[in-house]
């Protein structure tokens, strides 16, 4: 029997009538092409396991992303899968969260074309039945799940705190969204175009801030409940760095601040690439936030041995003695506000530590109130252990 296998950048989905019909359901359906990579899957996988986006299933390989076992609890790969006789007849299991002994029961079948030759897999994921494995199976994403790192040990009255922080920091943006579009809905007509146009920019800024918060938001949480990937390559930061330069044209060009790039090109380093991205963002947005008109901010490097040290340097409202002790901290976050009256609760400070750190790295701060900050942190250049 021959495989017709679909080519990965051919568009697959479930048709419309199957769709609606698996909505409705509790059930999870997956399927993938014959080499086990996800080409589509219900919405309804994402109640069980830790990702939030389309893309970080689609195109995947299924056994990257979940452990799959047989009956005799041997872990499964996809050719293994393959090969098997009377697949739809044996019994599997699959973990999706970030529990290793949490399994759910799991029905495969093969999808055949017109021909009898074999297109692809259907793996039926039963969420109504949690079985517990006797025996210390592997993590989601086995040797790429996080290990040992687990969430720090946070106080009620501290979480309140924090998150009291953060629905201020919600709501503030949100009342300015408001008003920007009451202007635009009742005053459309009567408004200049430069008036029309300076609404569009704030409404554009404050919604970009809303989503980096987000952003930030879901990253904690991950981070907080073990359900973080941890995927290291090799990658250029160089054109990470300019990618994320990119998201903050428009912030620096309304202070009218100058980028600086002091790094070389390319600059090869290990590490998960998504994580690092976060880091930089988070660095290049408070660097805007609290710069003044009329400035520069600066990225540079230093290689080192088996690293590469990058610092951020900005020449803005800097930070107290007092506040760079809070720094990092969960239990002392503060908020302050940037040079333009941007708001800011200290989340991405918290998870950039967090993810240089899984990234096995460090991250210090200078800074003197009135002349600026420098952040600086390490990224392995080669594979550690």
């Amino acid at each position: 029997m021959q495989e017709s296998n679909i080519n990965i950048n051919t568009p697959f989905s479930f048709n419309a009538g199957l769709t609606s019909l698996l909505s409705k359901i509790s059930e999870v359906l997956i399927y993938t092409d014959t080499n086990g990579i996800i080409r589509d899957f219900t919405g309804s996988i994402f109640n069980y396991c830790p990702v939030s986006r389309k893309e970080e299933i689609i195109n995947k390989k299924i056994t990257n992303l979940f452990t799959i076992k047989d009956n005799n609890k041997n872990i499964l790969e996809i050719n293994h899968i393959l090969n098997q006789k009377n697949l739809a007849e044996t019994n599997y299991c699959i973990n999706m969260n970030a529990n290793p002994e949490l399994y759910f029961p799991l029905i495969i079948n093969t999808d055949f074309d017109q021909q009898n030759n074999k297109r692809g897999i259907f793996f039926l994921i039963n969420t109504n039945i949690k079985r517990n494995l006797e025996n210390n199976s592997p993590k989601i994403y086995q040797n790429s799940k996080l290990q040992n790192k687990t969430a720090p040990n946070i106080h009620v009255s501290d979480k309140d705190k924090f998150f009291s922080l953060i629905a201020h920091d919600l709501k503030s943006p949100f009342t300015g969204l408001l008003s920007y579009t009451e202007f635009l809905k009742n005053d459309f007509n009567e408004l200049s175009d430069y008036e029309k146009k300076e609404y569009i920019d704030n409404i554009y800024k404050i919604t970009s801030d809303i989503y980096e918060l987000l952003e930030n938001l879901i990253a904690w949480s991950r981070i907080q409940t073990n359900r973080l990937f941890y995927e290291p390559e090799v990658f250029n930061l160089t054109s990470l760095v300019n990618k994320v330069l990119s998201l903050y044209k428009f912030s620096a060009r309304m202070k009218n601040i100058n980028f600086v790039i002091e790094l070389a090109d390319p600059c090869n380093v290990y590490a998960d690439q998504n994580m690092i991205y976060s880091v930089i963002r988070n660095l290049i947005s408070n660097a805007v936030k609290f710069s003044n008109e009329n400035n520069k901010i600066e990225i540079s490097e230093i290689q080192k041995e088996n690293c590469v040290e990058i610092t951020v340097t900005d020449y803005g409202i800097g930070i107290s003695d007092e506040n760079k002790s809070k720094l990092f901290r969960f239990d002392l976050s503060f908020t302050t506000s940037g040079t333009k009256n941007e708001s800011g609760s200290g989340l991405g400070l918290l998870i950039a530590k967090e993810l240089i750190e899984i990234n096995k790295g460090h991250i210090t701060v200078e800074s003197e109130q009135g002349k600026g900050s420098k952040f600086t942190f390490t990224i392995p250049t080669i594979a550690g252990e």
